[in-house]
């Protein structure tokens, strides 16, 4: 049985209030490209929902789909999406980040994001390349994983 499988077991730092976390919401710093956009999220403008979601990159630079691979916009992207692990990697100390959803299916992405956690977080945790490859990684269900993901916890509460 894992630390939080019996909610009656689970620490409090992990159960939290009777809600949902938002983690999409934390705030991030700026990209020097990226100082004029005032971002997308309708309560906070320029969180990381706001700066680096797939309406965000709409917003700023068209469809994603037209995008080449050396577009600055991945970069942008890469920058605010390694703080968001650096955050997660400092604050609970994870074994894995499962970064997913529409943005992420740009396969050239995950790579950039990687590169610049290993630049931001300046080698404080003592992560070579192989660890922060282990670390931040793709859904194992692709594009599904979502909803595969929903499915799953559904059986499991009958």
């Amino acid at each position: 049985m894992t630390i939080c499988e019996n909610l009656t077991n689970c620490p409090e730092i992990l159960l939290g209030k009777p809600s949902h976390p938002e983690f999409g919401h934390i705030r991030v710093e700026r990209h020097p490209a990226d100082i004029n956009f005032d971002g997308v999220c309708a309560i906070h403008g320029a969180c990381l929902e706001g700066l680096a979601s797939g309406p965000s990159l709409h917003a700023r630079f068209g469809d994603p789909e037209k995008l080449v691979p050396d577009h600055l916009a991945w970069d942008i992207i890469a920058f605010y999406l390694a703080q968001a692990c650096i955050s997660l990697s400092l604050s609970f100390r994870p074994e894995v980040i499962i970064l997913g959803g529409g943005v992420m299916g740009s396969r050239f992405l995950l790579p950039k994001v990687r590169a610049q956690y290993l630049e931001q977080i300046n080698n404080y945790l003592g992560q070579s390349a192989q660890d922060v490859d282990a670390l931040i990684v793709a859904p194992g269900l692709g594009g599904k994983a979502g909803l595969w993901g929903g499915v799953y916890l559904a059986l499991g509460a009958q």
